[in-house]
Formats: structure tokens, C-alpha cells, sequence
């Protein structure tokens, strides 16, 4: 059987209700990403084994890591479950080896000063300059605060944003749970005294 007849929106209700995946709009958009990439390489193609590890090997030849190739691994895994529960189809890649990922970054990290140092750079824009300006200070503080993700800081809703003693709590992070982060005084001020809007 191909991918042809498997819609993204089947699969994604199978991905929230059966395996539990993250409702998160940008987990949401990754796995449809992913999906997208695999169904036209199995347009007119079996999906098994064997035509997987042709799909894998275009993608060393195109230089990918290990760990974007392990995230195919994963959706197709799942989409295995899929067809298995609705055409009675065995499954081929439950053993399939994830790839060895790299080991994470080791270079050199910003200092507490030079996050300062970003967080107070002024940048001219014609229309709300100064509401601009001051959100991208708090943002900046905040990720290099905290060691949040872009996505995680974007998400936090003023009801996120504690006091005794200051925090902030992420929802629904990279692993699934929510997080808490604690801030300064000063930090939660300042983003607790921006204006909602969406600039």
C-alpha cells in the first residue's frame, strides 16, 4: 500500500487521540512537515521496509543528520500503527535503529553581559518603534534568562507569569510538560508591563 489514500488530517487525529502527540500548533506543523516529505516519495510506492531505507539513504546523500533522519523514523513508526489498526497490515519498521545523533552544542555561549549587551541594541523601525524595542529587550532577556525556546516565549500568556517568588511557566515544552523558570523582579516587570497587542 502507498501513502496516497492517508490524508493528513486522518493521520492527525490518530496522532493526537492514539499516540498522544502534543496539540501544540508548531508540533502540529513539524509532523505535517514530515508527512508532506514522505507522501510524494511513496506516491505509486509500497510502503515497507525496504522503500524506507531508500527514502533514508536520499537523505544522507543530501547530507542530513542523524537526528532530522530519526525524526522520519518516528512519523513513520507511527504511521505503521496507522495502517495497521485500519487495513489489518503488518508492521515492518517497529525495529528499525534510530541514528546516532551528534552531540549537542559545545561551543562557546553567550555571557550574561552580552545577552545585556543584544537586549539594549535600538533599532529604528518607522511604525512603534519604541513598543518593538521593548519587546524584543524582554524577549531577549527572557531566552537568555531562562534558556527558553523562541516558540515557548511566544506562547506565554500573562496568566503564565507568577509572583513568590517570580516566575514564569512554559506549557506544554519540547517534551511535553510545562516548565517553570524563575525570573527576576525586574524581568517579570518588564513583561508583565507590555502591552498586549500583536505587534
Amino acid at each position: 500500500m502507498d501513502l496516497s489514500t492517508l490524508t493528513w488530517s486522518e493521520l492527525q487525529v490518530f496522532l493526537l487521540t492514539d499516540c498522544k502527540m502534543s496539540s501544540k500548533r508548531s508540533a502540529l506543523q513539524a509532523l505535517k512537515s514530515r508527512y508532506n516529505n514522505l507522501q510524494p516519495f511513496f506516491m505509486g510506492r509500497e510502503f515497507n521496509r525496504l522503500n524506507f531505507g531508500v527514502f533514508l539513504s536520499e537523505l544522507t546523500t543530501k547530507n542530513k543528520a542523524g537526528s532530522y533522519k530519526n525524526k522520519f523514523i518516528a512519523i513513520s513508526k507511527h504511521i505503521e500503527k496507522y495502517l495497521e489498526i485500519k487495513y489489518n497490515r503488518p508492521r515492518q519498521l517497529d525495529d528499525y535503529s534510530y541514528f546516532r545523533e551528534a552531540p549537542g552544542y559545545d561551543g562557546p555561549i553567550l555571557t550574561p553581559e552580552q545577552i545585556e549587551q543584544m537586549a539594549t541594541v535600538e533599532v529604528p523601525y518607522k511604525k512603534y518603534c519604541k513598543l518593538i524595542n521593548n519587546r524584543n529587550r524582554a524577549l531577549i532577556r527572557l531566552l537568555g534568562r531562562t534558556g527558553c525556546r523562541v516558540g515557548e516565549a511566544l506562547e506565554l500568556k500573562i496568566n503564565d507569569l507568577r509572583t513568590e517568588p517570580t516566575h514564569v511557566i512554559f506549557r506544554e515544552t519540547k517534551n511535553g510538560t510545562d516548565r517553570k523558570a524563575y525570573i527576576k523582579p525586574d524581568l517579570y516587570e518588564e513583561i508583565k508591563n507590555l502591552p498586549r497587542t500583536g505587534v
